[in-house]
């Protein structure tokens, strides 16, 4: 198995789930060490989901060190009159 399951929307205050590509945004990103993240031992990537809605404001990143995903809120550019 090199690439799990994504089943429902990265940020758990959402509801969403995954049902087609294209849809929100999809991310896979290597692993060294598969167990430290959950994953069987064979998995070569992690992969996570942002539905639409929450990938409007939000931005998926990786923490290898503590193994785990971070969201992280995008800031909007301020305007210039």
């Amino acid at each position: 198995m090199t690439n799990p399951e994504v089943h429902t929307c990265a940020n758990p205050q959402c509801n969403s789930s995954f049902k087609r590509l294209g849809e929100g945004q999809l991310h896979a990103f290597p692993v060294k060490d598969p167990k430290a993240w959950g994953l069987p031992e064979d998995a070569k990537q992690k992969a996570v989901w942002l539905c639409e809605r929450c990938a409007a404001f939000l931005y998926i990143r990786v923490d290898q060190q503590h193994h785990r995903i971070r969201l992280v809120p995008k800031h909007r550019r301020a305007r210039v009159a």
